[in-house]
């Protein structure tokens, strides 16, 4: 059964248009209250922003809602993503809710829900919640109250991040370029880097609300490639809105995929002795490089559908303590449980310093498969098995390319879209597949 208000990382849209608005964050807060109370939980939440003009206006509505149905909050103010989910387990509250959009421009923003483990709602409590949220009339919205504020969070959340390293020192030999993103990091990662490397230069550290994401951040990492192109530093990290994800820019200026991560992560917990179980939990969209890499360093891939929430819960059947995304999603599961950019950054660092070579010479060590990628718009969104020889045709090419490629067509989470990704190691065979499944979608999809 599918989700009405959750996506594939929350509820999200255009700020102040339904379900992003006030009054529906309203209804959200009595919901979670509500839903709480059935679990026989407490009732107290934890709350957080990004940097987007219309957080405080959603987070007056969750408090408006959270408050009159006699439950408790604490606004933790601007705080990263995985952040909010730290203090939400660390501090012992019954739930976090998280105010933002992620990579996404400002005009948007949504809703992430963090259980009092600091880990996102499985599908199933989504749909849990979502049944309160429906039941919930807005003749409930009666004697609403304001909330405390957490003044500490950030730093408790700074020493955290610094608390992870094996070796802090070892990081003031590096001479870093950051982008915030004019995001949730503006306010911590300038900070954090400084204390801890030789030179640190950032960028996009000035949010005002509506400059987050805007040619930036993670989904614009070129500005930063080039700042550290033309500049003296060992390497580049581009975080998004919200600080979850990180882009990593090695000493010539060249932009590594997620994937490059997991290898360099990976084989540095596999040699120091911090990866008791050789697998890694990665999604269906993860080149197949990696695959290959990992194999010869002795480890197992195990493959789960797109999200980090999808790669948490997969983690923890498995038993795996790394996984993430080619987008940058890195969950490291021996301190958070969710993806987090900055501390992915520094323990990526101390990789670097562990390996004693450039981040480009380790990069070398993974072979990326090439790969193509095409977005078709769709009116809706017709089960694929309904779309005449579109599966049999996808079988027949992944035969051909077995185990050195892929194919994968699925919808977006979040947007009517249609997604084609084909990934080969022969490069010729690219342009061949991607056509022939454009032909067969291009009936049922918009101009």
């Amino acid at each position: 059964m599918d989700t009405k208000y959750f996506g594939t990382d929350g509820i999200r849209g255009i700020a102040g248009q339904f379900p992003v608005d006030g009054v529906f964050a309203q209804r959200l807060g009595i919901a979670l209250v509500r839903y709480l109370r059935q679990k026989k939980s407490g009732n107290l939440l934890l709350l957080g922003r990004d940097t987007r003009t219309s957080g405080p206006m959603l987070i007056k509505g969750l408090v408006g809602g959270i408050t009159c149905e006699s439950g408790d909050c604490l606004d933790a103010g601007v705080i990263t993503t995985p952040g909010l989910g730290f203090l939400t387990k660390e501090l012992g509250f019954d739930m976090g809710v998280m105010i933002s959009a992620s990579h996404n421009p400002y005009m948007y923003n949504g809703f992430k829900v963090f259980k009092s483990e600091g880990i996102k709602l499985t599908k199933e409590e989504e749909l849990e919640l979502e049944e309160f949220i429906e039941d919930v009339k807005e003749s409930s919205f009666q004697g609403a109250k304001g909330a405390k504020t957490l003044v500490d969070g950030a730093e408790r959340y700074e020493y955290f991040l610094k608390s992870t390293l094996r070796r802090p020192d070892t990081l003031n030999q590096f001479s870093v370029a950051l982008d915030c993103a004019n995001g949730s990091t503006s306010h911590i990662a300038p900070k954090l880097f400084s204390e801890l490397c030789r030179k640190t230069h950032f960028i996009f550290a000035s949010p005002d609300g509506e400059n987050i994401n805007k040619e930036c951040g993670s989904e614009h990492p070129h500005g930063l490639a080039q700042i550290v192109r033309k500049g003296t530093f060992d390497m580049g990290f581009c975080f998004d809105g919200d600080g979850d994800r990180v882009i990593v820019i090695d000493e010539k200026g060249q932009i590594l995929s997620g994937e490059h991560l997991l290898y360099v992560l990976s084989k540095y917990l596999l040699l120091t002795e911090s990866l008791t179980v050789p697998k890694l939990v990665t999604t269906i969209m993860s080149n197949s490089g990696l695959k290959v890499g990992l194999k010869r360093l002795g480890m197992e891939i195990v493959e789960t559908d797109v999200g980090d929430r999808n790669v948490c819960y997969r983690m923890m059947e498995v038993g795996a303590k790394i996984g993430g995304e080619e987008s940058g999603h890195i969950i490291l599961f021996d301190h958070l449980k969710t993806g987090d950019g900055m501390l992915t950054a520094l323990k990526f660092l101390e990789a670097v310093s562990y390996f004693g070579k450039h981040v480009s010479e380790l990069s070398q060590e993974l072979e990326i498969f090439p790969k193509k990628m095409c977005n078709l718009k769709v009116p809706k969104k017709l089960p694929l098995s309904q779309i005449p020889q579109l599966l049999p045709t996808i079988g027949k090419n992944q035969s051909r390319l077995g185990d050195l490629g892929k194919i994968i067509v699925r919808y977006s989470g979040t947007e009517p879209l249609i997604r084609i990704m084909v990934e080969a190691q022969d490069v010729n065979l690219l342009g061949e597949i991607m056509d022939e499944i454009v032909e067969i979608l291009k009936p049922y999809t918009l101009p």
